[in-house]
């Protein structure tokens, strides 16, 4: 007795053992394997921009979760008593045969959601006995190894919504142009229903058959307690719709560009939506009066400086019709001026300025290099804060040179600009700060927002907070020339550190916004590089930076200073550098701890007076009481431009008639050429050197000037001292003397191809 109860035993749990083998054999299914749409959503989850999958199939990828009303919808409408079987349900599957040998034919499959899983998984469609007995074992094993919520998700992914949509997300925007959570009961019930004969009921056909199996739907939610009497009368009378619309289109250009970096699947972005959406409006607003001017191009990128996400990536205008499928955040384009705030940083940094110490603004010509200032004039000597938020040329030409090239190009490397990655004096030279050198839009905001983020010290690095922090006052307070040829600040309500820049031949407008919160960078131009008269910093770029500012959540809060990487020092009053003996009016600042090993200020000189303060003399040639005073020491070019300027500014005397033969020395200046240069000549078509303009400056209005080259007398100048001269390749030297006997004279080398004989 003992015996046959333990084979029988043992007999059934070899049963038990069988039974669930199959059960725990894991199961593949093919529809795993389908690929999806690449989809870029907000940080919110909101779609922004969908690509249709490989296969042509719009075909979201697994949805992460489903709305309860889509729960309802097609547990009812599909599989009542999903919840409740293990993959097969057999209540159903016997009314179903009883239905099916009443009618003669299949009228009823019974199929349950995980049976239609591994339909959906199989090759063949046919409703065969065999065919039904292969997806109950599937289905059973389904149930047995994933949950019900996973298999449900599953499900609405994959399920057919008819034509080439596939699963609950996308139809949801393709039939009603929103997502699933955002559906009403008669929506999300007409979708319930579409599964079930996606060939035979659809939007654009059998209208009339989809809304009956929609109302049915409805009924029985009701029947089943799942909507009220209200909510069933409402969904009855709510419209069929019409169906089919084209999926967002808000950041196509930022899903090519994850798709680039091999991102695929759904991706959950920084942008946030509705900045995005305004963006693209300020863009297509914008353009409706640029096209006109032939400007078609135009991106926007923002960043959030707490933590370096990028909020806004409008990567072109949208309504553009123009190369509107480039990305114009990450093409490489002519940097203008846009670089100088970086310069100016990295000056104060180095301890080589302090923030208002004088830089010479005059014309210059280096090595066949001839900078020039937005509006074609001059200041002589101007503080470089001021120069940067006027944003002068020739200034930081002056500065660049006396930081180095190399040294800045590898600083603008480090920094982030990747494309800045060539020899800095071989191929960029001092154009690199005026546009010699290419950058993206991308990396430029982010540096800049690097450097607002030293300010917070929470992930900027590579700047000192005190360079960072001179750098934005100087922006602050960011001028533009206006149509009278004046300086003004741009007005707005927004506290806002800004720079703009202009490529050479007007083909890129460029502006950076910099507050406390963001970083918002802007490129105005063509993507195929056309230039256009319009296309300027100020006017086009900056007029999208400030409506974009306005769209923005900013406060009023401004960087707190770092006094703890500053000194309260003496400057001179005047060049805003270190006080030397002579700056006699001096001022107290705060300046970065570097700029203390600054140049101590060489532009004013003690002199010796009479007591009247009439005339400049000194002990050799005046007897009388002599006083000493201090005045900017200038060159003659210098002083002449920053007299224009400032009229009102008090002059050194003139020499005592009895001293004057003290002041010659200083009474002329070359322009051009300058000491030692090398000027490169060519030859014009007819195999003769061209001539080249040299220029010199005279402190008095009345001087006449004798032109000598290589002792060869060239003639005579009056008021305005230039002279075209023209020689062959080689050193020589250029001779002038004034009518008081002053002389002044400079070496120069011409170099080009020589003259064929």
């Amino acid at each position: 007795m003992i015996l046959t109860f333990n084979v029988t035993y043992k007999w059934l749990l070899v049963g038990i053992v069988l039974i669930f083998i199959p059960l725990l054999w894991p199961i593949q299914l093919s529809l795993l394997n389908d690929p999806y749409c690449t989809v870029v959503e907000d940080h919110e989850g909101h779609l922004l921009s969908a690509q249709i999958a490989t296969d042509g199939q719009w075909r979201f990828p697994l949805i992460d979760s489903l709305p309860a009303s889509f729960i309802d919808c097609i547990t009812s409408y599909e599989d009542a008593r999903y919840f409740y079987h293990p993959g097969v349900d057999i209540i159903s599957g016997i009314r179903a045969l009883q239905q099916n040998y009443k009618a003669g034919r299949v009228v009823s499959g019974a199929s349950t959601i995980p049976m239609q899983l591994m339909r959906m998984s199989s090759d063949h469609n046919d409703r065969s006995l065999r065919s039904k007995i292969i997806e109950s074992v599937g289905a059973l094993r389904l149930d047995f190894q994933y949950d019900k919520d996973y298999l449900l998700r599953l499900y609405a992914s994959h399920a057919p919504f008819g034509g080439n949509v596939v699963g609950l997300e996308a139809a949801a925007w393709k039939y009603f142009n929103r997502d699933p959570y955002n559906l009403s009961w008669a929506e999300m019930a007409t979708l319930a229903v579409l599964p079930n004969a996606p060939s035979l009921i659809r939007f654009d056909k059998s209208r009339d058959r989809l809304l009956e199996k929609r109302n049915f739907l409805l009924k029985k939610l009701h029947a089943d307690n799942k909507i009220d009497k209200i909510e069933l009368e409402l969904s009855l009378e709510e419209p069929l719709g019409s169906g089919w619309y084209e999926l967002p289109h808000i950041a196509p250009h930022l899903l090519e560009w994850l798709k680039k970096k091999e991102i695929k699947g759904k991706i959950i972005s920084n942008i946030h939506k509705e900045v995005q959406v305004q963006i693209n409006q300020i863009l297509n607003r914008h353009y409706a009066k640029w096209s006109s001017n032939s400007i078609h191009n135009a991106a926007v990128m923002v960043i959030d400086n707490s933590n370096g996400d990028i909020i806004a990536y409008n990567a072109n205008i949208p309504a553009t019709t123009e190369e509107e499928h480039v990305d114009m955040i990450q093409a490489e384009r002519s940097s203008g001026s846009i670089l100088k705030p970086l310069l100016y940083a990295s000056m104060i940094e180095e301890g080589l300025i302090t923030p208002r110490a004088y830089v010479q603004d005059i014309p210059l010509f280096i090595d066949g290099f001839r900078p020039t200032n937005y509006d074609g004039n001059f200041k002589g000597l101007i503080g470089a804060a001021e120069a940067l938020s006027r944003s002068l040329n020739v200034p930081f030409v002056v500065l660049l040179r006396e930081f180095g090239v190399e040294k800045f190009r590898k600083k603008l490397f480090q920094s982030g600009l990747s494309s800045i990655d060539q020899s800095g004096s071989g191929y960029y030279g001092l154009s690199l700060i005026l546009g010699g050198a290419e950058v993206t839009l991308y990396e430029l905001t982010k540096v800049y927002s690097n450097m607002a983020s030293t300010m917070t010290q929470s992930y900027g690095q590579g700047w000192s907070r005190s360079s960072v922090f001179h750098t934005l006052e100087a922006m602050r307070k960011l001028q533009r020339p206006s149509l009278r040829g004046e300086w003004e600040q741009y007005s707005s309500s927004r506290v806002l550190a800004w720079k703009t820049g202009t490529s050479f031949g007007h083909r890129d407008a460029w502006s950076i916004g910099i507050t406390p919160q963001y970083t918002i960078g802007v490129w105005v131009g063509n993507a195929d590089g056309e230039g256009r008269e319009d296309i300027i910093g100020v006017s086009t770029a900056g007029a999208v930076l400030f409506d974009v500012v306005d769209i923005l959540e900013i406060d009023d809060a401004w960087f707190e200073t770092p006094y703890d990487e500053m000194l309260f020092t003496e400057v001179c009053a005047s060049s805003g550098m270190l006080p030397s003996i002579q700056c006699t009016d001096k001022s107290q600042e705060w300046i970065a701890k570097s700029s203390i090993e600054s140049p101590v200020c060489h532009f004013h000189e003690i002199i010796q007076v009479d007591k009247a303060g009439k005339w400049r003399v000194n002990n050799s040639c005046y007897e009388d009481e002599i006083l000493s005073k201090s005045f900017l020491n200038m060159t003659p070019i210098q002083a002449k431009y920053y007299n224009i300027n400032n009229p009102n500014l008090v002059k050194a005397p003139p020499w005592h008639p009895d001293c004057i033969s003290e002041g010659y020395n200083d009474l002329m200046e070359f322009i051009y050429p300058n000491p030692n240069e090398k000027l490169y000549v060519p030859l014009d078509f007819n195999g003769r050197r061209q001539n080249i303009v040299v220029e010199l400056i005279h402190k008095r209005n009345d001087a006449k000037v004798y032109w000598y080259l290589d002792e060869h007398f060239m003639g005579s100048t009056s008021t305005f001292h230039k002279q075209s001269i023209g020689h062959d390749i080689g050193y020589h030297t250029l001779y002038c003397i004034d009518d008081t006997g002053t002389e002044k004279s400079v070496s120069f080398e011409i170099i080009g191809e020589r003259k064929n004989n």
